[in-house]
């Protein structure tokens, strides 16, 4: 398995799929989806190989400040309203008459997510370190202090890491080389602060009319600390280092989750599976809204390309059953420490690397 590690050279546009017409205004995601990166290296291997490689696994993408890798923070988490500062999490709470899931229309969910406390809360749209990430798991809480040179690191916001930058560009006529009347456009792309850089686990396999494994393996160990691809939209370039890696002890040890116990689900990547909840019947769920996903399915006999809604990372489901996970591809469970992969073609079909969730125990409601 390689790690493959990402630097950008300039900003960087990462679609989601949505239709673009001129006039519109088009914004990146802060992070590519796993099988944009899937993409990126197929046409290296091709351009150096004439093949395309056969991606049986991915994982990531992730983000590594300074030697430290970051996931999407859960969307549980809280942080203190105008400054106060703080991080906070919600749990399941049922039995207010304020708070009754029987009146809302969500079907499959039992109680709602609920602060108890004094401060003024609001959401957060960020990113928590491995280390806040075991905490969150293990202890149902995570010490931090932005003051503290030891803690405040744990907890990145969105902007600590990733700045949205606008571009007004114009359609060239590519019969004349000329600008076309009434075609202009923005869009604004994702550009990397310093040392923040992109993270993502491959694993190939060998399989007819695909380059051998061997030769994939080869190409990007050789390319080592010089390699250079293009990524997302506008195929900006971006310079990579890859090395042996294997994420399994990276993540290992965080969580445990025994086959014969209920479990939480947090999902590292977006997953699309045609629905806002794929487990059936859950504790609870804290889902902030859905992200539109481009899929091809000329892989599944249909020409047409399609747009499904997928659950984002960061959602969190508690009180969910292993077994109805185990019937979905791309999942992790632990299991006394060792990560297992459930199935290691990820996600649905088209889309690789989707619906990469951990999973640990669900007590006292999450907490503690």
């Amino acid at each position: 398995m390689i790690k493959l590690t990402v630097e950008p050279y300039d900003v960087l546009f990462f679609g989601s799929g949505k239709p673009f017409n001129m006039g519109d205004v088009a914004k990146s995601l802060y992070l590519p989806m796993p099988h944009t990166v899937a993409g990126a290296v197929s046409a290296f291997v091709y351009e150096n190989l004439a093949k395309i490689p056969f991606i049986s696994a991915i994982y990531g993408p992730f983000l590594e400040y300074e030697g430290t890798i970051y996931v999407p923070a859960p969307a549980n988490l809280l942080t203190g309203r105008k400054g106060e500062g703080g991080v906070f999490l919600s749990f399941p709470e049922g039995g207010f008459r304020l708070l009754n899931i029987g009146n809302t229309n969500v079907e499959g969910v039992k109680k709602l997510f609920f602060y108890r406390g004094r401060e003024k809360v609001e959401g957060f749209r960020g990113f928590i370190s491995l280390e806040a990430l075991k905490e969150y798991i293990q202890h149902g809480k995570i010490k931090f202090n932005k003051d503290d040179e030891k803690e405040k690191d744990k907890i990145k916001t969105l902007g600590d890491f990733v700045l949205s930058e606008g571009r007004v560009g114009i359609k060239l006529s590519p019969e004349s080389g000329t600008t076309e009347e009434n075609a202009l456009y923005r869009i604004w792309f994702s550009r990397f602060k310093k040392n923040v850089r992109l993270v993502v686990w491959l694993k190939f396999g060998d399989k007819d009319g695909f380059a051998p494994s061997e030769a994939v393996m080869k190409l990007l160990r050789e390319t080592a600390k010089a390699g250079v691809m293009k990524l997302g939209g506008e195929m900006r370039m971006v310079r990579f280092e890859a090395e042996e890696g294997d994420p399994h002890p990276v993540f290992g040890g965080i969580s445990e989750c025994k086959e014969d116990t209920v479990c939480n689900v947090l999902f590292l990547t977006p997953g699309v599976f045609g629905t806002w909840n794929p487990f059936g019947e859950v504790e609870a769920a804290a889902v902030p809204g859905y992200v539109p996903v481009g899929i091809n399915l000329k892989y599944m006999g249909n020409f047409k390309n399609t747009i499904q809604r997928a659950i984002p990372s960061g959602s969190v489901f508690f009180g969910v059953k292993l077994s109805s996970v185990e019937g979905n591809p791309g999942f992790l469970t632990v299991d006394n420490g060792d990560v297992k992969v459930v199935k290691e073609y990820n996600g649905f079909v088209p889309y690789i690397g989707g619906g990469q969730v951990l999973l640990w125990g669900y007590k006292n409601g999450g907490r503690k």
